[in-house]
């Protein structure tokens, strides 16, 4: 495209944001001037109707009764007439952000956890605000969250959140949010700054959760396999208790749970009794202990590199305070005897 097409372009599309703009500031100044010209009638309707309704004085309309109630009619209709030239804010609505409960068409919370309350304020009035505030009631913390805003123009529509740190306990409250909180507008009407509604601050869910788990977990084992190793052409692993509570055996001494042994190639699965194995060594006292560890060996000999995944307790005998830790694997073998290498001796010189 040449140069000058693309100047034309450039100041033709400048042209129609410029139009545009004028549009909208003609429309929202043809807006307030058509409110004012409806609301100054009303005035003047309302003044001449007042005026109708005054007691004729005996002295006709220059006597003092008459004179006097007409005076107050000119009062009511001046009054009438500051309100045509003042703002009127009010908030249209608002929403907590975020909602513990999004498919209700109400407000929840979650006990404990910061939030934002959002609004839309609005200026009905037939004239532009200056600058002015919105403030929310303290709920659960010590302060009104405010936050100012700059002017608005008869019509205009703004959003804005106001953050909450925390809430009070669980239970039903009312909350308010109100334009023009510091009462520093004079407005047309004074009594609809606030909107107020109800507002649920339910328990916290995933911190009952949390401390559901946490109380199961309290005084219960959990057996982790720790490592898994050759022993001479056998197959070994490691147990630990990584629990808060006792791995208790029966009154006869057994450990009353199994393993499982799945071993790739050739695979095929076994489950072993864990009494029936040889434990060969202890740490800690034992798995028996929180936070001791015991070996065992199994009779599986790993004849070749293979994939070895153990499962501790398969069954879920034993009530655990975490039940998915239980499966370990890894690539072992082959496990061959190791013959001990005896050091060599030194030669004895000869004499």
């Amino acid at each position: 495209m040449k140069r000058g097409h693309t100047s034309i372009l450039i100041f033709g599309l400048i042209g129609i944001i410029v139009f545009l703009g004028i549009i909208n500031l003609l429309a929202v100044k043809a807006y307030a001037i058509s409110k004012k010209e409806k609301c100054y009638a009303a005035c003047a309707t309302g003044f001449e109707g007042c005026k109708a309704s005054c007691p004729m004085d005996p002295l006709g309309p220059i006597g003092p009764t008459y004179v006097s109630c007409v005076e107050k009619c000119k009062d009511k209709a001046d009054e009438c007439r500051k309100k045509c030239d003042s703002p009127d804010l009010t908030i249209k609505d608002w929403w907590v952000v975020p909602d513990a409960a999004p498919e209700k068409l109400t407000n929840e919370v979650e006990s404990g956890r910061s939030y934002k309350v959002c609004f839309i304020v609005a200026n009905i009035g037939m004239s532009s605000s200056s600058s002015f505030n919105v403030s929310g009631a303290g709920l659960g913390i010590s302060y009104n969250p405010t936050q100012l805003h700059d002017s608005l123009a008869p019509g205009q529509t703004r959003e804005g959140c106001l953050e909450y740190s925390t809430t009070p306990p669980p239970g039903v409250y009312k909350l308010g949010i109100k334009a023009d909180a510091s009462n520093v507008l004079a407005e047309s009407n004074e009594k609809n700054n606030e909107r107020i509604e109800d507002i649920t601050v339910f328990h916290p869910k995933k911190l009952e959760k949390e401390a559901e788990h946490v109380a199961e977990s309290v005084g219960l084992p959990d057996l982790v396999i720790t490592n898994i190793y050759c022993s001479q052409k056998n197959l070994a692993f490691i147990v630990k208790n990584l629990g808060l509570g006792y791995f208790t055996k029966s009154p006869i001494g057994k450990y009353r749970t199994n393993v499982k042994v799945w071993i790739s190639p050739p695979g095929n699965e076994n489950i072993i009794g864990l009494d029936s194995l040889s434990e060969v060594n202890k740490s800690g006292g034992g798995v028996t202990q929180p936070g001791g560890s015991s070996s065992f060996v199994t009779s599986i000999e790993i004849g070749t590199e293979s994939f070895v995944e153990l499962t501790i307790d398969p069954d879920n005998r034993i009530k655990e305070g975490n039940e998915n830790n239980n499966v370990y694997g890894r690539r072992i073998g082959p496990c061959e005897i190791k013959e001990r290498e005896h050091p060599k001796r030194k030669a004895t010189p000869k004499e």
